[in-house]
């Protein structure tokens, strides 16, 4: 049966979110109102990390967006699309946007890199086609700090956009991009969820991970206080893991095997020595090793 998403309630979030549909006219996710691949219409709510694939809208869909149909308020961020936007078969009345089908009117406007950013497709055609289809002045005017762009075969690297030109990132993995979005998601949006982070798995895709946020190691030596005495580096075990400390966060994927390495921080006057292997304290509050 063709299915119509709703509106998203006012202050709520959707988050973690994955879609697959099919390709056939009744497999697909369709009809004749805002149609996107998360969200109908979205206003004054929050869609953050997502995965769209499929085939969005159809005949006669008045605006069909991969993951947002129509846009109020809110933000996007985070959002991979490796989907198919439908033919409406409205011709020049089409609004058809890679991410967002339309968005309300002109008075209603939406900051890149503040409210939509770090949205990916997987294929350069679709970024090379509007994020949003509303047609309406500036709505595709966004630069490399909104973090717009497609990810390359075998999901290890990516390239970004910026007003028709491209830069492609081989510095970076395009995990640690996704985790860094989510990162960006926490800190500045904080709300009552939880997100998924990223890590790579042994090939350097991008999977599921758990956040790993490492300590600075304090101690206390005949009553006095020592502060950031040693370095702790932690890195997984695969090849494109990065290693992760004090002041860089990061995720490792579910049964990663951890190396956990310290040195001290010893100065000309100050010198410490650490006795013992390095062991943590799980959720439980059980020492491990």
């Amino acid at each position: 049966m063709p299915v119509e998403l709703s509106e998203l309630p006012p202050n709520s979030s959707i988050v973690d979110c994955e879609v697959s549909t099919g390709t056939g006219t009744t497999a697909r996710i369709q009809g004749t109102g805002y149609i996107g691949g998360i969200v109908g219409y979205q206003n004054a709510s929050n869609v953050f990390n997502t995965y769209v694939s499929g085939t969005i809208g159809g005949y006669h869909s008045i605006a069909i967006g991969g993951i947002t149909g129509k846009y109020a308020a809110g933000k996007i961020k985070v959002a991979r699309f490796a989907g198919t936007i439908g033919n409406s078969q409205l011709g020049s009345m089409a609004r058809e946007g890679t991410f967002i089908g339309t968005r309300q009117g002109a008075a209603t406007n939406y900051n890149y890199i503040e409210d939509v950013a770090y949205l990916f497709a997987d294929t350069e055609s679709k970024i090379s086609a509007n994020v949003c289809g509303s047609e309406i002045e500036d709505d595709n005017d966004y630069t490399y700090a909104a973090h717009i762009g497609y990810w390359h075969t075998g999901d290890l690297y990516y390239t970004l956009v910026q007003g028709g030109v491209q830069k492609t990132i081989s510095d970076q993995y395009f995990y640690e991009e996704l985790e860094k979005g989510i990162l960006t998601v926490l800190d500045e949006a904080p709300g009552d969820y939880i997100l998924d982070h990223f890590a790579p798995d042994s090939l350097g895709r991008p999977v599921r991970g758990y956040l790993l946020n490492v300590n600075q190691i304090d101690t206390i030596a005949n009553g006095q206080n020592y502060y950031d005495i040693a370095t702790l580096e932690v890195r997984g075990s695969s090849q494109y893991s990065r290693p992760m400390d004090k002041e860089n966060r990061g995720a490792i994927a579910a049964g990663t095997a951890v190396t956990v390495t310290t040195v001290p921080n010893n100065t000309d006057t100050e010198k410490f020595q650490i006795e013992g292997a390095p062991f943590y304290v799980n959720s439980k509050g059980i020492k491990k090793e």
